[in-house]
């Protein structure tokens, strides 16, 4: 393959380059999941905005003197992040969004990621890592109420997001139809992170949850299993939002007499790996029940 960018080759119009580029951002960006999807978004707007350049004109000086600039107003884990946003959105360009040359050959949009000779800080994201052991998870638990609907509803999220291990958007967002009933045992499919349909077991005492609320609520079978309601207890045909989640999760943590400040929804995502890791798990089986590709990221 070429390393000359895809512009040089084919000489496209200008608004057809603008459009190639925009598909390229449309496409990298529902790879994401919602809460990076923001958050790399709005880094990628920062730096245009910063250069004052087409986004197919940025080099590594454009991106060097913006990361200079962030340095003197932005903490290193919020450089990171901006940067680690416009090398992913690069990255996509230069590896896996291409267009057809003259001759019919592929081409990659882009011919270089300009983020990778910005130095970034190191930042280990599990530093603040907050987890619950077996005690603290039946303390949570059991400080959710259990007889009304939105009752329910709340015991069989934070109970799912326990036991599947799933991240806040891949869970909360489950709607009925992601369920499926096989012989051997129940499954349930989640999109995140850039997976799509990951077919992953169902937990026999989450499914007997959500079978509960569904009941009481006198609905199922179709729709977002954790829904919304309005200020009135009526029902929302939208999922339960990612505040409201992270609200409940700390009113409820308190409730129980654990520190709410430290705990964070992801946190329950940490929680269900250290359990299956006391239960007699292997890290290749972690690893697979969290969705990593990598196993370093597991073992951290």
């Amino acid at each position: 393959m070429s390393s000359l960018p895809a512009a040089e080759l084919i000489s496209p119009a200008a608004d057809a380059l603008a459009s190639a580029w925009e598909e390229a951002r449309q496409i990298w960006l529902e790879q994401q999941t919602e809460n990076t999807r923001r958050a790399y978004e709005s880094s990628l707007r920062m730096l245009l905005e910063f250069s004052g350049m087409e986004i197919w004109q940025i080099g590594r000086k454009e991106v060097a003197r913006w990361a200079a600039q962030l340095r003197k107003t932005c903490a290193d884990a919020t450089l990171a992040q901006r940067l680690s946003a416009v090398s992913s959105f690069y990255k996509f360009c230069a590896e896996e969004y291409t267009l057809t040359a003259p001759d019919g050959s592929e081409v990659p949009l882009s011919a270089s990621n300009p983020a990778l000779g910005a130095a970034r800080p190191h930042i280990d994201p599990y530093n603040k890592a907050a987890v619950l052991d077996l005690a603290g998870v039946k303390a949570f638990l059991a400080a959710i109420p259990r007889a009304r609907a939105i009752d329910l509803r709340d015991y069989a999220l934070f109970l799912g997001f326990l036991m599947t291990g799933r991240r806040n958007s891949e869970w909360r967002t489950i709607r009925y139809e992601d369920i499926e009933f096989r012989p051997s045992g129940m499954v349930f499919r989640w999109s995140g992170k850039g997976r799509r349909g990951v077919i992953q077991d169902l937990p026999e005492p989450v499914w007997v949850a959500i079978s509960e609320y569904a009941s009481l609520e006198g609905r199922g079978g179709s729709g977002y299993i954790f829904h919304s309601y309005d200020w009135h207890g009526n029902i929302l045909e939208q999922p339960v939002g990612a505040v409201t989640v992270r609200t409940a999760l700390k009113y409820y943590a308190a409730k129980a007499g654990l520190n709410p400040d430290r705990l964070r929804v992801h946190s329950l995502r940490h929680t269900a790996a250290l359990l299956r890791r006391e239960a007699g798990d292997d890290m290749e089986s972690i690893r697979d029940f969290l969705g990593h590709s990598n196993l370093s990221t597991t073992q951290v």
